[in-house]
């Protein structure tokens, strides 16, 4: 019974230590899905006939304004480039959610947790943890790391440039 009691008090090295671990997971699957977006990037880049093929179509269809069929195309090249990087940030706060309702759900720990024996306690009479609350768990805490981050960078990625040569940004030039 002492035993049990000694365990049930989580010192703040255990809790730094599974923060630490989830943590590392986390940055694990942002390597990865950074990867595979780099990988996607990579072969929407390296099918140049088809992109010199659009390039080629908008500048006969600008009737001689050239620059304005090479903003065409950029403007084309950067929105799909900045589609797949967008996708690649929602699949992260998605999986990242996912993991965590997981690994809460069947163990009662977060990855971290498990290993430095932290566990989420459970209110009442079952000390088991529920999938209702598990769910909670792991949407509020994938929202503090990961989805405010995320969210930021999809806001900076997918917002018009400010420069003073932008036809977008109502600034005017200095």
């Amino acid at each position: 019974m002492e035993h049990a009691a000694q365990s049930a008090i989580v010192t703040p090295g255990r809790r730094v230590a599974a923060w630490s671990l989830d943590f590392g997971v986390v940055v694990l699957l942002t390597v990865a899905l950074g990867w595979v977006t780099q990988c996607r990037i990579g072969d929407y880049l390296s099918d140049w006939p088809s992109l010199g093929a659009s390039s080629a179509w908008e500048l006969m269809e600008s009737e001689g304004d050239v620059k304005a069929a090479g903003v065409e195309v950029g403007s084309g090249v950067m929105g799909e480039l900045m589609s797949l990087v967008t996708q690649g940030f929602l699949a992260l706060i998605a999986l990242t959610a996912l993991l965590r309702f997981a690994t809460l759900a069947w163990t009662g720990h977060s990855a971290g947790g498990a290993l430095a024996e932290v566990r989420i306690a459970a209110h009442g009479p079952d000390q088991r943890l529920s999938r209702g609350r598990a769910a909670r768990h792991a949407i509020s805490t994938t929202v503090k790391d990961v989805g405010l981050y995320a969210t930021a960078c999809i806001a900076l990625v997918q917002a018009p440039s400010c420069s003073p040569h932008c036809s977008g940004c109502s600034r005017s030039p200095s």
